[in-house]
């Protein structure tokens, strides 16, 4: 009787959504079920395309709103959206930057080691398991009820914990053989004035960009990247040597690296600095091959990052 109420509830508030989407507990946000599967960091791209984040769930009223709305789904559980190891080391976080301060763990959960995981919400209990993030699951996505707060411009993906906005280049669609760093940063300001390759101030924007980076390059049919670092594994940021130090190109501070072992090495006149998100040297990178996110120095990348900062609220 209880989740019918809840149910009944949630529909009589989705007047205020879109019609193919569902609102919770007050007009804002609105919720879109995805029914077809992706992995963890796939699914939170697909959902900054659409303006928002992999759903976050603060109380029980939510999440049994959510749970009853997915119950045609023909799979037994679907992404949300807390993780662990992902976007921060060795904390459970949602993505969009709520504080995880409900849970509704199932017994034994969640999984203590340090390996990337989602959290999936069973389809008929609603409890909460910690899963892998490369496996494939239905998702939960929540999106502002009208686009008047929207923070980038369209085009562009607005990461809540960098308050950034953050484009992808593909050579290929720019009509480039590669990116070095001036090519990467006339395509940034290209994109807009107010633009430039991408700097990277910690261990959690490192990890979100290489994120996003992931499911752009790659699909989730086709994680191909070969030990021998390849174009197509990696993402050019705005880090460059200017002959006697390395730098951000709009003046960040260079406070954080993440070099892979023996780098940086600029003897073959390799000014530009690359993020490797795959490959399967595992010797050599110490980590999943899945998601790397370490840099090297390199002459030139298939993809380059760009930043802005974000939009203003009205």
């Amino acid at each position: 009787m209880l989740l019918v109420l809840f149910s009944l509830v949630f529909f009589q508030l989705s007047l205020s959504c879109p019609s193919n989407m569902l609102s919770g507990l007050s007009d804002d946000p609105c919720y879109q079920l995805v029914t077809t599967p992706a992995p963890f960091l796939t699914a939170e791209y697909n959902c900054a395309q659409m303006g928002g984040h992999l759903a976050s769930v603060g109380n029980a009223f939510l999440k049994a709103c959510l749970n009853q709305n997915a119950q045609f789904l023909n799979y037994d559980s679907y992404w949300l959206g807390g993780s662990s190891n992902v976007f921060v080391s060795g904390n459970w976080v949602w993505t969009d930057g709520e504080n995880f301060t409900y849970n509704n763990w199932a017994p034994g959960q969640p999984n203590k080691d340090n390996s990337s995981y989602g959290i999936a919400a069973n389809l008929q209990s609603g409890k909460w398991y910690s899963v892998s993030t490369t496996v494939s699951k239905p998702f939960i996505c929540e999106v502002p009820s009208t686009m008047t707060n929207h923070k980038c411009p369209i085009g562009w993906i607005y990461s809540s914990f960098t308050d950034r906005c953050y484009k992808f280049a593909d050579s290929d669609i720019v009509g480039v053989p590669y990116f070095d760093y001036n090519i990467g940063k006339a395509t940034c300001q290209n994109y807009s004035s107010s633009a430039d390759l991408a700097s990277i101030r910690d261990f959690n924007e490192n990890t979100i960009i290489s994120a996003y980076a992931l499911n752009l390059i790659f699909s989730a049919q086709e994680m191909e990247c070969s030990e021998i670092l390849g174009m197509d594994c990696c993402i050019l940021i705005g880090l460059y040597y200017n002959g006697n130090q390395f730098q951000w190109t709009d003046g960040t501070s260079f406070n954080f690296t993440n070099w892979q072992k023996g780098q940086p090495d600029t003897s073959d006149g390799q000014i530009s600095a690359i993020v490797q998100v795959g490959g399967d040297d595992m010797e050599v990178l110490g980590s999943d091959w899945y998601y790397h996110n370490i840099w090297q120095t390199a002459f030139g990348c298939g993809n380059a990052l760009c930043e802005m900062a974000s939009i203003p609220d009205n």
